[in-house]
């Protein structure tokens, strides 16, 4: 969702990792090898949560780029926001501050006030 609100996408695996290993790592207090974000970008992909593309780039090389297939991000930050992660008491949510700054930014460049309103408005909700 952060690469997608950046327009960063479609994402590799090779380049979608260290963010993953960077937010994990601070609300999880635990981070995946490469092999299991791999299986959880194939299940997602599998769910219809993403797509998919052929983007073979040689040996050693990811095969694929994902990106959103269809974004809601309104459902996504209820999902994040109501997860309790495992471990971690202190924290009520899975939202990083990173994510919520981009969403606000993202809110401020909508297109049309009622649309800005109402991003806004979801965002100051989940935080």
């Amino acid at each position: 969702m952060l690469h997608d609100i950046r327009d960063e996408t479609p994402i590799s695996r090779e380049s979608l990792y260290p963010k993953y290993k960077q937010l994990s790592g601070e609300l999880l207090d635990k981070t995946t090898s490469k092999r299991r974000v791999a299986d959880y970008l194939k299940e997602m992909y599998q769910l219809g949560l993403l797509n998919r593309k052929d983007n073979y780039g040689g040996p050693g090389k990811s095969g694929y780029v994902y990106e959103l297939d269809t974004v809601d991000y309104e459902m996504i930050l209820r999902v994040l926001g109501e997860t309790e992660p495992s471990g971690m008491p202190e924290r009520s949510d899975l939202l990083s501050t990173e994510l919520i700054d981009e969403l606000e930014s993202f809110a401020g460049q909508q297109s049309t006030a009622r649309e800005a309103t109402q991003t806004q408005s979801s965002v100051d909700s989940w935080k």
